[in-house]
Formats: C-alpha cells, structure tokens, sequence
C-alpha cells in the first residue's frame, strides 16, 4: 500500500493448460526449402496436445516500402485490413525533404474541434513543428488539416519529439502542447482551438509559452532548452478541477519531474502569441538526489488505489524509478533524499532505460494502477506498486 515502497510481487505467470514453451530458438545453418533464405525453427518444449505444434519454422518475408506510395508490403495477419493510410507524399515539400521517417511520436483519438471526427497529430523534426491530420471517412484516407508554424532557427534540431493535448485553462477549448528550442521562444508551445466547430483553427502563433522549465534548467542560456523530451502529460494530477502541465526535465540543471500549473482564472486566448499569462510551480523534483539520470518521464498513476495519485518517474540510469505522490490541491509529499528505498535502480549494473516512457492501466482489476515500460535493452518492465 505504500507507494514508494518497491517489493515486487509476481502478478502473471505463463503457466497453465495446455502449456505451450517455445524453446529454444534457433536459426538453421542450411536453407531447407531450398528458396535462397535460411530458416528460424523453435521447438515447443511442452507440446502436449495435438493440436499444439512440435516444431515452429519460420521465414524473413522482405518488407520493402516507397515514399510515394505504391509497391509497398503490408504484411497484414489473417482478418487484418488496411482502414486508412497518410503517405508522407501528402504533407509538404519541408516534411518530405526527410527521409529518414521524421516523426518521432504520433498520437491520435481526440476531437479537439468538437465535429465527430478524429485527429492525429505527428511530430515533424524537419519543420520543428507539429502536423495534425483528420480522418476523411469517405475516401478512406488522413488529411493534414493544420501544422504548426515552421520554427526557422532553433537550438537543437531533434525536436519535437512528443505532443499532447489538454484544457490547461478549463475553459473547454482544446490546446496542442509541445516543446521546442526556437531560439526566440524556448519552452513549451501551445496552441488553442479557436472554439469553432470544425474548424481545425488552432492558430498561426502559440496562445502561451510555457518557460519555467527553461528558467529552471537553463537560466539566461535558453539555448541549454534542446526540446527534445520523451514524453509530456496534461493532466488533474492533484484533483483540484485543473490540469497540470507534467514533464520530465532532461537536459541542463537541476533536472528532475516538474509540475506547473496556470494561475487560477487565467484564460489562454487563441492566436494571442502568449505572455499574458502566469504560471505557478506546484511541485519540483531534483533528479540527483533520486537516482540521478537523464529524466525520461513522469507518469501520474494510482498505485495503492487510495485515490490519491503518484507519479512515477523514469530517468535512464540503471532505469531508475522514484515516486512522489498528490495528497491535496496543490499538496505533494515524496521520500526524504537518501532515505532506504526512495529510489529504484532493477537493471543495475545494466544502464537501460525506456524510450518514450511508460503506461498506467489497471489491468487485472485490482483497483491498483500497474505501471509498464518497454526495456530498451532489456525486456518487458512491470511496477506492481
């Protein structure tokens, strides 16, 4: 029940009836088939009934794709079918100009315009921008329905690579929330609906700029904001009616979780290019005194299933964990720096981390949120809490 407590118990086992363990895996020194590609074969250990296998082969099937469209493999799985695809070919000259696929995060799900269709919106390293599209039902097919201004000049170029949306203001117009190193406008980018239906208005310059963690990280070096963060959340973290602006941050010092807010009765106003709001600090972490690392994530989650939420934050370093948890409106408690068990290392003396992050869901219904990263290096991850 105690969220910063780290005892690990075993929540899923692969074992059962009728059990199947491929094992091991094997690549075959000879081409069986005799078609010019060698065979992966597995074993399955436990084969019992006859409907398992006893032996698995498999072969590389070459996946080839062109920019443009037109000769490429999907590889579907059986009763798999294409429902709508966004070829690079339909953006601008500027997102094609990068071949190397320039979207480092794309989300979707969200009707920020309220007109019953469903955005999704990709990072563009090539523009430093965001680029949202909207599904066209009737053609089967995205349209780019709005991009962020091109950033002409910016301190580091590998940004952004994530983006989120929220309501920081309440005022039930969604906003688009990145961050860049625009060299004249490091922090937080973000951008409001303009409130009419259907509109895909979010503006030619941002509503705000959020740059406390530019002062916090960087002081009178903006150019010490590379943008480059894994992940960012918007989200009621304290359950006070407001969301919060919850990021990781990665570069300069101190680094650590930050959790800000706006001032209460600001009002963010649409294409107004910012600097007429207040932001307020709610809650600052420092990562060296937790683990150290570079800061990946900060993932709000119920862990104990009070209520009440922590977050968990991810730094590459040994893939170090710590937790601090909201208590109240703007009331945050964590572990005494130093303290037994005020931070988390699983992988040491392997330095792992976990591109992007993790996820909360409560998977096997237990009232308590499981928190799951991808290992990069490693394997599955699993906080049971």
């Amino acid at each position: 029940t105690d969220p910063a407590d780290y005892m690990m118990a075993t929540i899923l086992s692969s074992q059962g009836e009728a059990l199947d363990r491929y094992y091991p895996l094997d690549i075959s020194d000879t081409d069986l088939d005799g078609d010019g590609n060698n065979e992966v074969v597995i074993s399955n250990l436990y084969s019992t009934e006859a409907s398992q296998p006893q032996i698995i082969v498999l072969e590389h099937s070459s996946f080839s794709w062109d920019w443009e469209g037109g000769n490429e493999d999907y590889h579907l799985a059986p009763n798999w079918s294409i429902a709508a695809i966004g070829e690079k070919s339909i953006n601008d000259s500027l997102f094609q100009s990068d071949p190397t696929g320039n979207s480092r995060t794309v989300i979707g799900g969200m009707d920020m315009d309220m007109d019953g269709k469903h955005e999704v919106i990709a990072t563009d390293y090539a523009g430093g921008r965001v680029v949202v599209y909207e599904m066209d039902m009737a053609n089967n097919a995205f349209d780019v329905v709005w991009s962020s201004p091109v950033v002409e000049a910016r301190n580091h170029v590998y940004n952004p690579r994530t983006v989120n949306v929220g309501d920081l203001d309440g005022d039930g117009k969604q906003e688009i929330v990145f961050p860049s190193s625009n060299v004249d406008a490091e922090g937080y980018h973000i951008y409001e609906w303009d409130g009419v239906e259907g509109s895909d208005n979010y503006g030619e310059q941002p509503s705000a700029i959020c740059a406390v963690e530019v002062a916090i990280c960087c002081g009178d070096d903006g150019a010490g904001f590379r943008g480059d963060h894994e992940r960012l959340t918007i989200f009621d973290i304290d359950g006070d009616g407001q969301q919060e602006l919850i990021t990781a941050i990665r570069r300069g010092s101190p680094r650590g979780a930050l959790v800000v807010s706006l001032s209460p009765n600001d009002d963010l106003e649409h294409n107004s290019g910012g600097g007429l709001e207040t932001w307020v600090t709610e809650f600052q972490t420092n990562s060296n005194t937790y683990g150290g690392g570079s800061p990946y994530h900060a993932l709000p989650a119920d862990l104990n299933g009070d209520g009440n939420y922590e977050v968990v934050n991810h730094h590459w370093n040994y893939f170090n964990l710590y937790n601090f948890s909201a208590t109240g409106p703007d009331t945050y408690v964590i572990a005494d720096s130093g303290s037994a068990g005020s931070y988390y290392q699983p992988t040491y003396p392997s330095d792992e981390f976990s591109l992007f992050g993790g996820y909360a869901y409560d998977v096997d219904g237990d009232q308590n949120h499981e928190v799951y990263y991808a290992d990069y290096g490693g394997s599955w991850s699993v906080n049971a809490g």
